[in-house]
C-alpha cells in the first residue's frame, strides 16, 4: 500500500502545475526544445498503399526530416530532436520517454491515414489527446479504428502486456483510461493544432477533416503539448500523389514548419517577463493582506482513509504540497462539508458523482488510492475539467494471490485437513480455469493457474468455453 503514495505525490505534483497559485514574478522563458516523432519504423511498416510500393515508415520520416531541418535553419538556438532519424523500430512507450527527458516544450507525432475497405477517405487530420467535448460526438464510433490502428503497434513490442497496463489496443474500453490522462498541456496541445490545421488550408492535401481528441498512446506518455498529425490517406489515389513527389512532401513539411513559427511566436511571448511599473507605496495591512494571499496553500481532502491509516504509513510528502484534510471515514452530509472550498479529493471507494462535482466547482483532482475508478463518474469529470488519477498496478500479485487461495480453500481446505473424511481434495492440476477480466490481474491469476497445471481460457479468446469451465475467475468492476 505505500506504493500508492509514491505515485500519488508525482501525480500530484504534477497536477499542481495545472491549478491556478498565488502569483509570481514572471521569468523569461522561451520555446527551446522540440522532438518530431515520425510515426512507425523499421519492422513496423504503418500503413502499405494498395499496390505495396510505398510505406507510411518512410513517408513520415522524409517529412520529419525536413520539418527538422527547417526549424533549425530558422531558429539555431532551438533544439529540435527526433525519435527516429532512420529505417528503426522505435517502440511508443519510448517515444514518450525521448520527448520527457529532452524537456520538449513541443511534440509534434507524424502519420499517414488509411481505411480497409474504398479509396474515397482522404485528408488530413490532427489530433490530441483525450474525449472530444463536442456533444453528440462519440469519441469510438468516429475516430476508433484510427485509435486502434495507430496502438496497434504496441503488440510488435516485447513484453507490451507489462509496459502497457494490460491494455488490448483492440479493445474498445481500453481506451476509457485515456480519458483520465488530459493533463495541463492540452490547451496548449489544442492551440497548436489549430495553427497546424491553419497552416495546411487546402494544399497540398486539399481536404480537412479537422481537429479532434482522441486516446493515441504516443500522447498520453507526453509531458508537453502534444499533436498527432495524420498527413494524408495513403489508400486514396490522390493523397498517394501528393505522398510520393517530393513536392507533396515538402510543401506538407512546409505547413507544419508555418504552424510550429506561429506556436512558438504565441509561446515565447505568453512567457515574455511582464515590463516592471513602478510599485506604489503599499500601506502596512495592506502588506499584511497580500502576504496572507500569497501563503494560501491548496486545500486537500481524503475522504475516506481508514484502510491506509494503519501508522506505517506517512503523510509528509503530500502535506509537503497542499492542506490536507484527511478522515477514516465521511458520509454524504459530512463529504459536503468537508469538500467545500476543496482544489484535490482523495478516495478509497467513495463515490464522486457529478452533483459533487457541480457542488464544489473549485475541485480539480481526484486521486483514488486504489485500481478501480467505477465509483467516479468519469464523463462528468472530463466535462468539468477535473483531473483523475488511479493506481493501476499496485495490488496485481496480492489480489492474484488471494484470488488462489480462495479456490485452494475450496479445493484443499486447509483449515480442516485434519477431518479428511469430510473434506476430500479436488486435484486442479487437469482441469481449466476461464477468465473473465483478462488485465493485468487476470494475467497473473492465470501464470499461477497454469503452475497449477490448469489450462487456462480467457473469455476474450473463447467466450463459450470460459464460462463453462471447471473454476471461473471474475475480474471486472462491480463483481
Amino acid at each position: 500500500m505505500k506504493l500508492f503514495f509514491r505515485y500519488t505525490v508525482a501525480l500530484f505534483a504534477a497536477l499542481l502545475l495545472a491549478i491556478p497559485m498565488p502569483a509570481q514574478k514572471k521569468t523569461s522563458m522561451r520555446l527551446k526544445t522540440v522532438v518530431i516523432d515520425p510515426g512507425h519504423g523499421g519492422k513496423d511498416a504503418g500503413c502499405i498503399s494498395r499496390d505495396k510500393k510505398t510505406y507510411e515508415k518512410n513517408i513520415t520520416l522524409d517529412i520529419g526530416k525536413r520539418l527538422a531541418n527547417k526549424i533549425c535553419a530558422a531558429y539555431p538556438d532551438v533544439e529540435v530532436k527526433m525519435t527516429r532519424s532512420e529505417d528503426v523500430f522505435v517502440e511508443l512507450e519510448n517515444r514518450a520517454v525521448i520527448a520527457n527527458k529532452a524537456g520538449a516544450d513541443l511534440f509534434i507525432s507524424i502519420h499517414v491515414n488509411s481505411v480497409e475497405k474504398g479509396t474515397t477517405a482522404n485528408g488530413y487530420s490532427i489530433h490530441c489527446l483525450g474525449q472530444s467535448a463536442r456533444k453528440g460526438n462519440d469519441l469510438y464510433s468516429k475516430n476508433l479504428d484510427l485509435v486502434k490502428r495507430e496502438n496497434s503497434v504496441i503488440m510488435l513490442e516485447d513484453n507490451y502486456e507489462t509496459t502497457y497496463q494490460g491494455s488490448d489496443p483492440n479493445d474498445p474500453q481500453s481506451s476509457i483510461i485515456f480519458s483520465l490522462m488530459q493533463n495541463a498541456h492540452l490547451g496548449n496541445s489544442l492551440s497548436f493544432a489549430e495553427d497546424v490545421a491553419q497552416a495546411m488550408g487546402s494544399k497540398p492535401i486539399k481536404n480537412s477533416r479537422g481537429v479532434s481528441q482522441d486516446p493515441f498512446w504516443v500522447l498520453w506518455r507526453t509531458a508537453m503539448p502534444s499533436v498527432l498529425v495524420e498527413v494524408g490517406f495513403i489508400t486514396n489515389p490522390d493523397d498517394l500523389t501528393t505522398l510520393r513527389s517530393e513536392k507533396g512532401r515538402d510543401g506538407i513539411a512546409t505547413n507544419l514548419f508555418n504552424a510550429f513559427k506561429t506556436f512558438k511566436a504565441r509561446y515565447d511571448n505568453s512567457m515574455t517577463p511582464e515590463k516592471e511599473e513602478e510599485k506604489p507605496v503599499i500601506l502596512e495591512q495592506e502588506v499584511k493582506q497580500e502576504d496572507k494571499q500569497e501563503d494560501k496553500r491548496m486545500k486537500a481532502v481524503f475522504l475516506d482513509c481508514i484502510d491506509i491509516s494503519r501508522g506505517d504509513i506517512s503523510w509528509g510528502p503530500v502535506e509537503a504540497l497542499c492542506e490536507i484534510e484527511h478522515y477514516l471515514t465521511s458520509t454524504d452530509e459530512e463529504a459536503k462539508a468537508r469538500l467545500a472550498g476543496a482544489e484535490a479529493v482523495f478516495v478509497d471507494s467513495f463515490p464522486i458523482d457529478r452533483k459533487i462535482m457541480e457542488q464544489n466547482p473549485h475541485l480539480k483532482y481526484i486521486g483514488i488510492a486504489a485500481t478501480g475508478f467505477n465509483h467516479i463518474d468519469l464523463a462528468a469529470a472530463t466535462e468539468n475539467g477535473v483531473a483523475v488519477t488511479n493506481i493501476p498496478a499496485y495490488s496485481t500479485d496480492a489480489v492474484a494471490q488471494h484470488a488462489i487461495a480462495l479456490l485452494l480453500q475450496l479445493t484443499n481446505h486447509p483449515g480442516t485437513y485434519d477431518d479428511v473424511e469430510t473434506t476430500p481434495l479436488t486435484l486442479l492440476n487437469g482441469k481449466n480455469m476461464g477468465i473473465i477480466g483478462y488485465g493485468n490481474i487476470g494475467k497473473r491469476i492465470g501464470e499461477i493457474a497454469k503452475a497449477l497445471g490448469m489450462e487456462v481460457i480467457p473469455y476474450s479468446r473463447d467466450p463459450e468455453r470460459a464460462v463453462k469451465a471447471d473454476v471461473v475467475s471474475l475480474n471486472c468492476p462491480l463483481t
